[in-house]
């Protein structure tokens, strides 16, 4: 699963500060920087900072506030196990 974010580094912080498991490794490459993060049940998930370029969007091709990319930060915050 890969999730765009508008901010890599403050997300990862904050999963840092709410207990998430995050690995290390950051890539980045002309596209975009990478990291991933694991869920409560140990799937390994992707996020994804479109370089600053490529988050530009055409007039008339906006998503639908439900996803748009500076909302993803706040959709780990709050996973909790119910193991």
């Amino acid at each position: 699963m890969n999730y765009r974010v508008a901010d890599l580094d403050s997300l990862l912080e904050q999963l840092r500060a709410e207990g998430v498991e995050v690995d290390p490794r950051v890539e980045e490459y002309d596209y975009g920087r990478f990291a991933w993060i694991m869920d409560p049940e140990g799937n390994r998930i992707e996020l994804w900072e479109p370089a600053r370029k490529s988050r530009k969007r055409k007039v008339g091709n906006t998503p639908p506030k439900s996803c748009r990319a500076d909302e993803y930060p706040f959709a780990f915050l709050h996973i909790e196990s119910h193991n």
